[in-house]
């Protein structure tokens, strides 16, 4: 016969939630009892149970709808616990609890209740009011057996019907949740909120990610493997459809937040040229971006023409939004966009990185107009191309949450720069890119 709960407990146990007619005192707090994986059954109908230091434990009261008379005697606060004449009329549903077993579930309480069974005393604990008793000691009315394979304790008692073991139901009221390792755990629905506050998901696509290979393989791995398989030649999008980037310099600004939301809802990822000394003020949206994938790019410290400044002029316009940048985000910029496009060997060797420039030129900061931005992408893009935008408009954020399922609906994948370029062969330092074509 088992007594303790061994080893790691996986799943989660069923919810003690009968009601004891016992009026109880409260006493002491002695502790918590403990969600359990363990079934536990009265000739093979499920009973409501959890774990109390190492053992299974049922309420009372539940018994006597299983063959047992439960006496409560208020004078000697005793509950007394008998085989009754009645037959077995199970409680209808038992629930395998929201929480992993063995976490801590409700206070349980030293009581001066005492329960007697066959007339012996033996040991109980009150939850919320209800007295709790252990379910080894119902041995005393029959053989209690341990089935260690399928973690089930369960009592035959004699002259009562045997009844075909069911299996005990999963809780309707709980959630799988996930992690971007891989992990997963089950809660109760009113812990969900608390859960995602600590970056867990309940939605299994928010920690996974579709990749691609040139030959047409697919293959879905959690958020924190993409960094390994894109190292083996596999790619966020799929290297063979069509590709668009779009860019937004001079962020990062109020308007930001507005794009970041549309990109989030269809799954798209975009480029940022930020310029360095706007990063402090707006913080909390560069580190949105971050966190959402987009690629953050160089956009010099404030927006100056770089061709007109010295060798460590423009050297410390690079590092100066780089340290901005990484104070931020954890991570150094990986592209570098020339202010007004004004480039020079001079410019690409000080930066020694991609040189990014543009395909399709929206000019929406002359027009400030929402629909003319649309419609110079609509009108012209093609599979390769690099957008320019910016978003320190309000109408640029308008056109890019209208342009984003456009695009799509188009079939256009909207990835960042870097993406688009590894998926066609990769980019140079120093090299100057406006749309990336395949060979």
């Amino acid at each position: 016969m088992i007594k303790k709960l061994a080893g790691v407990l996986l799943l989660a146990s069923v919810i003690f939630t009968g009601t004891c007619a016992v009026d109880s005192e409260w006493g002491d707090e002695a502790g918590y009892s403990l969600y359990s994986d363990i079934g536990a059954y009265i000739n093979n109908n499920p009973i409501k149970s959890c774990n109390i230091e190492g053992n299974t434990v049922v309420c009372a009261a539940d018994l006597e709808n299983y063959g047992f008379s439960v006496i409560w005697d208020g004078r000697n606060r005793l509950v007394k616990i008998e085989r009754g004449t009645k037959g077995i009329t199970p409680q209808e549903k038992v629930y395998k609890d929201a929480k992993r077993a063995g976490m801590p579930a409700k206070p349980y309480l030293s009581t001066d209740i005492r329960a007697e069974m066959g007339g012996k005393t033996v040991q109980c604990y009150n939850i919320d009011g209800r007295t709790m008793v252990r379910f080894d000691d119902l041995e005393k009315f029959g053989e209690v057996k341990w089935d260690g394979v399928q973690r089930e304790i369960c009592l035959e008692l004699d002259r009562l019907p045997m009844a075909q073991k069911t299996e005990i139901e999963e809780n309707p009221n709980v959630v799988t949740m996930y992690a971007s390792d891989g992990r997963t755990i089950t809660v109760g629905t009113d812990e969900v909120e608390k859960y995602k506050a600590v970056n867990w998901h309940e939605d299994i696509s928010e920690v996974t990610a579709t990749l691609y290979a040139k030959d047409g393989r697919t293959l879905t791995v959690f958020a924190d493997e993409i960094p390994v398989y894109l190292k083996l030649n596999w790619y966020r999008s799929d290297p063979n459809a069509k590709m668009v980037a779009l860019t937004f310099d001079d962020g990062p600004s109020k308007y930001t937040e507005a794009i970041l939301n549309q990109l989030e809802k269809y799954g798209a990822k975009a480029t940022f040229f930020v310029v360095g000394n706007r990063v402090s003020q707006y913080s909390d949206i560069l580190k949105r971006e971050s966190e959402l994938g987009m690629e953050i790019g160089n956009h010099s410290w404030d927006h100056a023409n770089l061709t007109k400044l010295s060798e460590s002029g423009i050297k410390a316009q690079k590092t100066k939004t780089d340290n901005a940048v990484s104070a931020v985000t954890g991570k150094n910029t990986t592209l570098f966009r020339p202010p007004y496009g004004s480039k020079s060997t001079a410019v690409a060797s000080a930066y020694n990185m991609p040189l990014i420039l543009w395909s399709v030129d929206t000019l929406d900061w002359k027009t400030r107009n929402a629909k003319s931005t649309v419609d110079a992408v609509m009108n012209n893009v093609k599979d390769g191309d690099i957008v320019l935008m910016h978003d320190i408009y309000e109408s640029s954020a308008r056109a890019a949450v209208e342009l984003i399922p456009k695009l799509i609906e188009q079939g256009y994948q909207l990835v960042t720069v870097s993406e688009l370029g590894n998926a066609r062969g990769g980019l140079k330092n120093g090299t100057v890119y406006t749309g990336i074509r395949n060979n």
